[in-house]
């Protein structure tokens, strides 16, 4: 067949609609059997497609998690927006947001204001304490001092070169020196065992008072260790007039002391057998 002729007939062959589907086939690279029926395609080829297929998929699925992302971010971008609008009029995203921040900010100062504000708290109550001891302490100072105002003409003559000042200060300064304390103490022993003065219960009173802030001063020294029920000892004891020659202790009248660093009796306390 002559050249010309040939390519006649192909041009022929390819307008039939038959002959271009198989083409197209051939072309999409699907494989076609000896009676030009589609079979499916095998090999390295189809390997190829299936692996650019699930890596296209995956592209895919990223790419709908970002958007998914974005969206939800853009959702809470309006509904900032919609708060911040509502509660200060914003009508921008950026306003919105420098208004965030200032609220971020403010919630941030409120939380430094408020530990501030415990730390005083803290320090207040500490210091409401202090000054209720120190009200305590200084109550029973004047109740005390009240006593000592309250002795008889006679008492107060008596002790009086123990006590030249009389007021607050001086009855403090004057009753915690230890000479003045070792005379006070020998004046209210000797009135116990002379049972000749009224004023015994509040000298008492005055006595074990200073003596306590006397002791805070000098820690080694305290109360005699004596116990009622403990058995009467004439060198640790001193017997009051209206005792029992012996016996145990029924009451102990006036403390002494002793040092604790050395042990030593300094005062043997009045008690009653």
């Amino acid at each position: 067949m002559e050249k010309s002729k040939l390519k006649q007939y192909l041009l022929e062959l390819l307008d039939d609609d038959d002959i271009k589907d198989k083409i197209k086939l051939i072309i999409n690279s699907k494989a076609i059997d000896t009676n030009g029926n589609i079979v499916q395609e095998e090999g390295s080829n189809l390997q190829v497609k299936i692996e650019k297929y699930d890596k296209k998929i995956a592209e895919l699925i990223q790419e709908v998690e970002e958007l998914k992302e974005e969206n939800n971010k853009l959702k809470k971008d309006k509904e900032m927006l919609e708060f911040f609008k509502k509660l200060f009029g914003c009508s921008s995203k950026s306003e919105a947001q420098e208004y965030k921040e200032k609220v971020d900010s403010s919630f941030k100062e409120n939380k430094n204001l408020e530990k501030e504000i415990n730390s005083l708290n803290n320090n207040l109550l500490q210091k409401e304490q202090e000054l209720k001891e120190l009200k305590e302490n200084f109550e029973e100072i004047i109740y005390i001092h009240n006593k000592f105002n309250n002795l008889s003409n006679d008492t107060k003559k008596a002790i009086s070169n123990i006590f030249k000042d009389t007021s607050i200060q001086g009855f403090l300064a004057c009753g915690l020196q230890d000479r003045n304390i070792d005379n006070l103490w020998e004046y209210i022993k000797i009135s116990i065992i002379n049972e000749n003065n009224k004023d015994i219960a509040n000298l008492i009173d005055i006595f074990n008072f200073l003596f306590s802030l006397y002791t805070k001063a000098f820690p080694y020294i305290q109360k005699q260790q004596v116990s009622v029920g403990d058995k009467y000892d004439p060198t640790k004891y001193i017997k009051s007039s209206n005792s029992n020659v012996s016996g145990e202790i029924k009451e102990i009248i006036l403390y002494g002391w002793e040092n604790t660093n050395t042990g030593k009796i300094i005062k043997e306390s009045v008690v009653r057998v």
